[in-house]
């Protein structure tokens, strides 16, 4: 909204007065709209900021999932490998 139209003050009496009221809670109104549109803003960069630092990690979350994952399918393969071996070898026992 145009908060910037101010009522024209013509005399010192009551209407005076009240003109002057009006304009001065047009100035607080327009005052306090400009201060929430600024934090508005800013908040939105901020949710924009944190999404990209969010998704970031998640990405690298992911990434060490399936590295993890892959390292622990190797891993098994690996044992079943030594176990296979191992079996060959009398007396040896490869605890599970």
């Amino acid at each position: 909204m145009d908060y910037s139209v101010r009522a024209v003050v013509q005399s010192k009496d009551e209407l005076g007065e009240l003109a002057e009221g009006f304009n001065e809670m047009l100035i607080q109104i327009q005052t306090r709209d400009s201060e929430l549109e600024a934090y508005r803003k800013n908040l939105e960069e901020q949710v924009d900021s944190r999404t990209v630092q969010l998704k970031t990690a998640n990405e690298y979350l992911q990434m060490e999932l399936t590295e993890r994952e892959k390292a622990e399918e190797a891993l098994k393969v690996l044992t079943l490998r030594y176990k296979a071996i191992l079996a060959c070898c009398p007396g040896y026992y490869f605890g599970s």
